[in-house]
């Protein structure tokens, strides 16, 4: 059985929804191939770069969340997450190269 959470592309671009789940959970290439193979019944090599960009996208995402988040709790004490150094830590690694959390 395979379940995918189509909330934020079922009109949009399947890669972004494929691409959560490696990019949240670190896969490795090898784990990323299968995935895709999954879903698709084969790999191609097109699929792999799309999932790949959608990393990027996906990255990019959690940097808006995590300023957006900073400003709405600024000033609250009873949070145990700071926001901001969350996505500060997300543009490093943006800057790296790297898209895994």
């Amino acid at each position: 059985m395979q379940i995918i959470d189509w909330e934020l592309s079922g009109v949009g671009d399947i890669f972004f929804e494929l691409a959560l789940i490696p990019f949240t959970n670190q896969f490795s290439e090898t784990d990323e191939r299968e995935w895709l193979k999954l879903y698709f019944g084969s790999i191609e090599e097109e699929a792999y770069r799309l999932l790949q960009e959608m990393k990027f996208v996906a990255m990019v995402r959690e940097v808006a969340w995590g300023m957006f988040y900073s400003g709405l709790t600024k000033g609250e004490i009873h949070h145990d997450f700071d926001y901001y150094k969350f996505a500060e830590s997300c543009v490093q690694r943006i800057e790296q190269g790297i898209y895994q959390l």
